[in-house]
């Protein structure tokens, strides 16, 4: 049995409940909205406000979006991407 396959209780050590991360990694699309739903304000605020990061050992800020249609745009992006069946199994 793999661990796909069957249903675990408890959480994942990700702190995610098992079910939820079954139903993820299968494109479940009630798994989907609720990984959206828990996410998507903090998705968000990282985008409307910024945030920085190290790339290849120097600083680098991204300000945020300061228009609301970019930042829709881009929230929208990034949770398509994390949805891509690919990213799912990561």
């Amino acid at each position: 049995m793999t661990a796909t396959s069957t249903t675990r209780e408890g959480e994942a050590p990700n702190g995610w409940p098992w079910s939820l991360l079954e139903g993820f990694r299968a494109g479940d699309s009630g798994a989907l909205r609720d990984v959206y739903r828990r996410h998507a304000e903090d998705v968000a605020k990282q985008l409307r406000f910024g945030f920085s990061f190290e790339s290849r050992g120097r600083a680098h800020r991204f300000v945020g979006y300061t228009s609301a249609f970019d930042l829709q745009d881009a929230l929208h992006e990034t949770f398509r991407r994390a949805f891509e069946p690919r990213a799912r199994q990561g």
